[in-house]
């Protein structure tokens, strides 16, 4: 029994870009003075941590943190990274007795390891 093509979803889904594109189109809308002022607060944000960061050894905060917070990905992966850094950070502190010799640069690699095996292991 043949399925149609109107209730296949696979067809449908393929289109759904290029419907959305000709509606906008066809419908043109003014600009989103919100979204505008969104983007300057976001940018005014951004570069008052780049800023704080490059002036001041003690802030610990990072810009990116503030970009990448919001995105989705976060929501599953935050725990594997807070704990990769506490782990890195306890290495770093006790088990290379303060020396940043061969042991402080292999260790500085657990955040980045812990990342590629939480892609291969899963949530």
């Amino acid at each position: 029994m043949p399925i149609s093509t109107s209730l296949d979803p696979a067809k449908n889904e393929a289109r759904a870009p290029f419907d959305y594109t000709v509606s906008e189109m066809l419908n043109p809308e003014g600009p989103n003075l919100v979204g505008w002022v969104s983007k300057g607060v976001g940018a005014v944000v951004m570069g008052l941590l780049m800023a704080l960061r490059t002036r001041f050894l003690w802030f610990r905060f990072h810009p990116i943190g503030f970009a990448i917070g919001p995105v989705w990905i976060m929501d599953y992966i935050w725990v594997t990274v807070f704990l990769a850094w506490a782990l890195e950070l306890s290495i770093l502190r006790w088990a290379a007795c303060g020396c940043t010799g061969r042991r402080g640069r292999s260790c500085s690699g657990l955040s980045w390891g812990s990342s590629r095996a939480m892609g291969v292991v899963g949530r």
